[in-house]
């Protein structure tokens, strides 16, 4: 989403489901979004996760270790108002109250998302905002930067945690450090020897804003960029009910929707290409060319590149 991270480096995104099978459409309409937004889905008990531990400390330690609760609710009751026989509603599993419960508890930032047509009940709505969504493309076009402004908050909750965490490392480190030196110092006035020492110098690490030179694209991100500038600056993004979304610009894309292999390369060089802001992500199934993308391609075709045969 905002930079290309490899699965080890992605937040962690404990996703609470339901399993059934007249849910799973929906339920992997929101993990595709999750993973499209830069976080990796872990922890579903009987789905991403196995053991014979009993399944509420599963559930505990799976949401602990990771970085948020995705929270997908799907209606499994009938509910009535014992008071008003009139109201009804279909309402979500207790196991997904639990869940939330759980991420509380943890100070784990909740992502929630409703079916349409769901009745959530009194917890959720007190515990978190969340948005209604139904599978329908207009529905998840209307509301794409609502989504994706829910994520990037949510990001900016984790990498909070994160940089504590790190000071607190820091700190036992730099504990550590002064232990040793001053035990040095001591070991140096007893043997009387003076020693100069070097402090090493800093590394530099890139910004994800650092300019990346046209020698770095690989083929595919160059062909991409280029193929887009000839349509109309747009990049589409589909999902075909395979295991992965295929990349189409005009008539080029990927051959075999089926083949895993095939669709990945184009997919990563697309999400790259948009964490660098050569293209832009404008809705779900849409990318299009900006500034830097247009100036990066007049270098390119400048130095003489041409579109593979």
């Amino acid at each position: 989403m905002w930079l290309f991270l490899e699965d080890d480096k992605k937040p962690k995104a404990f996703v609470s489901c339901s399993l059934r099978k007249e849910d799973q459409r929906y339920v992997d309409m929101i993990i595709r979004i999750t993973k499209q937004l830069g976080f990796l889905p872990v922890g579903t008990v009987g789905k991403f996760e196995a053991s014979p531990k009993p399944i509420w400390q599963q559930m505990a330690e799976g949401i602990k270790s990771a970085d948020c609760l995705i929270l997908i609710a799907t209606p499994r009751y009938i509910q009535k108002d014992v008071h008003d026989r009139k109201k009804t509603g279909k309402g979500i599993s207790e196991m997904l109250h639990v869940e939330v419960g759980m991420a509380v508890m943890a100070g784990r930032p909740i992502l929630a998302f409703a079916q349409k047509g769901t009745n959530v009940g009194s917890f959720l709505p007190q515990t978190v905002q969340y948005i209604e969504l139904d599978y329908d493309n207009k529905d998840l076009n209307d509301k794409w930067q609502l989504i994706k402004r829910y994520f990037k908050n949510a990001m900016k909750i984790i990498k909070r945690r994160w940089e504590k965490e790190d000071n607190k490392e820091l700190a036992g480190a730099a504990g550590i450090i002064l232990g040793l030196i001053g035990a040095a110092k001591v070991i140096d006035v007893i043997l009387a020897k003076r020693t100069t020492i070097q402090s090493p110098q800093p590394l530099s690490i890139p910004s994800k804003n650092s300019d990346r030179g046209i020698g770095d694209l690989t083929l595919t991100e160059k062909e991409i960029l280029i193929r887009a500038k000839d349509n109309n600056g747009q990049i589409h993004r589909f999902t075909t009910g395979q295991t992965m979304d295929i990349i189409k610009i005009g008539n080029w894309g990927t051959s075999h929707p089926s083949d895993n292999r095939s669709c990945l390369r184009p997919i990563e060089a697309v999400e790259k290409l948009d964490s660098l802001g050569f293209i832009k992500q404008s809705s779900p199934n849409l990318y299009e060319l900006t500034g830097r993308g247009y100036d990066t391609i007049d270098k390119l075709m400048a130095n003489g590149y041409k579109l593979p045969e």
